[in-house]
């Protein structure tokens, strides 16, 4: 099983989740009832562990409860949290995090103590991104130079919070306050980083505020899932270090590529707008991108492996062919309206790693389109599939193919095992069509080229 597959699996875990959202008032009412669902799932045996907390009004304060629970996939409580009063200041600090404005970056306050380490650890880079000789050698300094304000730091350390991964830790969040005049706050987060940042709101907005983690944690008993992650600590100049590299890495994977293949850099540049680019060896020279259409949505990105001779693209070919596809995405009426109407949800089209339209992949399409009674044209007319794309909506996909005639199809997700639908076999596993049981729901909701359900 893949690391990506296992993050999919494990954050399906929270990807039911909905969310509301409310105007803070001039005056802010007074909370009523705080829930907490706090999880983590992993390798462990006895994963997921569930922390469920219930926060409700109780004379001048407010009275705690709730349980703990573990079990691969399902909920069996093992013990119950002691009730506790919890004083209506901790209510208050929360409520006051929870109706602030979002805050898109990182606070530079936050890195002041690990600044000069920061800027000596910059100054280290240089050499590695590219040689003093380099024709992009002075684009690299004036780039460095552009570090020297916190606010850049932090900028920096932010994108690098949102790169932040690792496999086999899946923790997950959500916070729900109803308030006296029926209003409701919900936040949540699936981030391995720092205080779980960023946090989202219904409209998938993320906020780097650490005031709301913080106030969070303060509520959560020492037992519970996740409380570690949300306490009051400062990172080593170290931990600073890793967030800002991250944060560069899309600088300086383009200065690399520049450098050692500005042929190939030259090529996509000039058609594409290209979101990362870095050179790679492991199987000879190759170039990782992830790029988009200069009229493409900004939520669309293309994902491909491409191989170099040279300075250049090995096969000049695969620009015009990844052209192609994104031109097909973005041309389906009733995909683009779903990439417009969710700006801040990703979609994928990609071309390595697991989760692509390979053979195994187009034959379980058709197969799973048959078995609900559709599109038996793809039979007649093999091209509607060849030249498909495949398109990925989301952290935890739902999984879109646009056919050649520009119809679309919503054709499944992963799903937790307690929810309805028609149960299909995931995406295989490569071109050996192995996969891993029936973990989807199939939906085959197809969409004529107009954009309306056939």
């Amino acid at each position: 099983m893949t690391k990506r597959f296992r993050g999919h699996v494990w954050m399906a875990l929270f990807a039911g989740l909905s969310w509301m959202s409310a105007t803070p008032a001039q005056s802010a009412p007074e909370v009523t009832r705080i829930e907490i669902d706090s999880r983590w799932g992993g390798l462990n045996p006895d994963s997921p562990f569930c922390t469920q907390l219930a926060i409700e009004k109780d004379g001048a304060g407010y009275r705690l409860s709730g349980n703990q629970s573990q079990g691969r996939g399902e909920r069996h409580v093992k013990a119950v949290i002691p009730e506790r009063t919890v004083s209506a200041d901790q209510v208050a600090r929360l409520a006051a995090a929870l109706r602030a404005p979002v805050r898109t970056a990182l606070d530079p306050e936050l890195l002041r103590p690990a600044a000069a380490q920061l800027q000596r650890h910059l100054d280290g880079l240089l050499p590695d991104i590219a040689p003093p000789s380099s024709p992009v050698a002075a684009k690299v300094r004036a780039w460095r130079e552009t570090f020297r304000e916190p606010s850049a730091l932090a900028a920096a350390a932010t994108r690098g919070i949102v790169r932040h991964w690792h496999t086999d830790d899946y923790p997950g969040i959500r916070i729900r306050a109803t308030f006296a005049d029926g209003s409701k706050q919900e936040w949540s987060s699936r981030s391995q980083s720092y205080l779980m940042l960023p946090w989202k709101n219904a409209d998938d907005e993320p906020t780097y505020a650490v005031e709301l983690p913080l106030a969070v944690g303060a509520m959560l008993p020492e037992e519970s899932t996740n409380k570690e992650r949300l306490e009051d600590k400062h990172l080593r100049d170290d931990e600073w270090a890793d967030l800002l590299d991250g944060g560069l890495a899309a600088d300086i994977g383009r200065f690399r590529t520049e450098a050692r293949m500005p042929d190939a850099f030259a090529a996509l540049s000039k058609h594409f707008d290209v979101d990362e680019m870095d050179p790679v060896d492991w199987q000879g020279p190759q170039l990782d991108v992830d790029m988009r259409l200069p009229d493409s949505p900004k939520n669309l990105t293309l994902s491909a492996r491409l191989d170099i001779r040279g300075k250049a693209l090995a096969h000049p070919a695969d620009a015009n062919r990844m052209a192609q596809q994104l031109t097909l995405a973005q041309s389906s009426p009733a995909l683009l309206s779903r990439m417009n109407d969710h700006p801040n949800v990703p979609f994928r089209i990609s071309h390595r790693g697991w989760s692509r339209l390979n053979r195994a992949t187009a034959a379980q399409f058709q197969t799973q389109m048959a078995s609900l009674g559709k599109l038996p044209e793809l039979k007649r007319d093999p091209s509607l599939l060849r030249d498909a794309v495949m398109v990925e909506e989301g952290d935890v996909p739902v999984y879109w193919i646009v056919l050649a005639d520009r119809r679309a199809v919503r054709w499944k997700e992963y799903a937790s095992k307690d929810e309805p639908g028609t149960r299909c076999e995931g995406i295989p596993m490569g071109e050996d069509a192995h996969t891993y049981g029936k973990t989807d729901i199939c939906y085959g909701t197809v969409f004529d080229a107009d954009g309306k359900v056939q």
